[in-house]
């Protein structure tokens, strides 16, 4: 049986126009992105007798056909550690919500977060979500070029933000900084050696 505030999101998912499927008490999706396809997994449950919370997975499968996959098993273990210092930047400096991360049941970057589900489930909420989400998709570019081409945990901070300016100028949006409130005229200092 699917818990109540899933399929309230599934509906709202069909307003929305999104492809969705339930399987084991799960709500599945997925998206093209703009970096790699990206598969999602929602689950409800209940902390009390009626507060519901979700618990979202969003991942991108490493052994894929899709142009950003690699061979995982070919990386060695000095970029694994350039990986994981690049997404605790992430986790610790940009992600607002959730936290990203290599699985280590299967390899696959994934991005998770726990939380409750409002009382009523909007398309405000569904477009919050998949937003938060889309992080996965959005940081997958230095990730890839960490585990794939050898570049650096510092690299990949000054590609990704210089990235972002360059997406920011053709828009022409002023400077968000980052996440935390940090200027982007300071460049990040962290003591990763090179």
């Amino acid at each position: 049986m699917i818990p109540e505030p899933l399929e309230a999101l599934g509906r709202v998912f069909e307003q929305l126009e999104i492809k969705h499927d339930f399987e084991d008490e799960r709500l599945l999706t997925g998206f093209g992105g703009t970096n790699a396809p990206y598969s999602i997994s929602i689950v409800a449950w209940q902390s009390a007798e009626e507060w519901w919370n979700f618990d979202l997975r969003a991942y991108i499968r490493t052994g894929g056909r899709h142009a950003g996959s690699f061979p995982l098993m070919a990386v060695s273990p000095h970029q694994f550690d350039e990986a994981h210092r690049f997404l605790n930047y992430l986790n610790g400096r940009w992600l607002t919500a959730g936290h990203a991360y290599i699985d280590p049941d299967d390899g696959d970057i994934s991005f998770r977060w726990t939380g409750p589900f409002p009382a009523v489930i909007t398309e405000a909420f569904a477009d919050h979500l998949l937003g938060a989400v889309s992080q996965i998709d959005h940081f997958f570019p230095e990730l890839r070029a960490i585990l794939a081409d050898g570049m650096t945990a510092m690299g990949a901070i000054a590609s990704h933000n210089a990235r972002d300016a360059d997406d920011r100028e053709a828009r022409q949006d002023p400077s968000d900084d980052d996440a935390q409130g940090n200027d982007d005229d300071n460049p990040e200092t962290f003591p990763f050696p090179e």
